[in-house]
């Protein structure tokens, strides 16, 4: 289990948590969330998306879809936010 301290906002490191973004968007649809891009030839754009915070709709999501705009925003400053994050989820599903 990661620690929680806490990482200032917009810190190199706390970017690490913008792909978590990413691979949850994949694991609940299962696609890409840029379907009109492609991995290796289109990492550069992909990129420039996420830069420029041009993220696809969440909202569409059936799950999980706040925790991965938070996570493509960088909202999160530790591995145990975005824990807990989930976790609360769950729990308000039921």
């Amino acid at each position: 289990r990661e620690e929680t301290s806490h990482l200032p906002r917009g810190s190199q490191q706390s970017r690490r948590y913008s792909p978590w973004g990413t691979a949850l968007y994949f694991i609940i649809t299962v696609g890409n969330p840029w379907a009109d891009l492609r991995e290796p030839q289109d990492d550069e754009e992909i990129k420039k998306r996420i830069q420029e915070k041009d993220f696809p709709d969440t909202g569409v999501l059936p799950v999980l879809g706040d925790i991965v705009l938070k996570c493509w925003k960088v909202e999160f400053t530790s591995m145990t936010e975005v824990e807990h994050a989930i976790e609360a989820e769950i729990r308000e599903q039921g």
